[in-house]
């Protein structure tokens, strides 16, 4: 199963299960008007195929007492294996960081293919 060959009903099941990923069958089933049985086979093809590849909670920062949230830009001076070491453990131990990524800009997209075209940025 390719994405391409993923149809209208499996598309929908996935942006129901990423609104919300506590959906019961019954309920999942009802949005994507597909009785249950059928539904549940599908899920777990999606789940099977890895398009589905887990189930998370998105915690409430600000009720955890981190009312603020930032992007911090952090620039090493050598971008070698000991220093990125060093760099993951230093932020391995602050709670406060949640996530951390190595790349440069803070723009996430999704594409069908690696070519961007100047239209779409308008």
């Amino acid at each position: 199963m390719s994405a391409d060959s993923l149809d209208s009903i499996d598309h929908a099941i996935l942006r129901e299960v990423q609104r919300d990923a506590r959906l019961t069958l019954q309920e999942l089933s009802g949005r994507v008007n597909l009785s249950p049985s059928p539904c549940a086979r599908r899920v777990r093809i999606l789940e099977e195929r890895g398009y589905i590849s887990g189930y998370h909670a998105h915690l409430d920062e600000a009720k955890l007492g981190y009312p603020f949230s930032v992007f911090v830009s952090v620039k090493l001076d050598h971008q070698v294996d000991d220093r990125l070491q060093a760099f993951e453990q230093a932020v391995n131990a602050c709670p406060e960081v949640i996530d951390c990524w190595l790349m440069t800009g803070i723009t996430c997209c999704v594409s069908r293919s690696p070519t961007w075209s100047s239209s779409k940025a308008s």
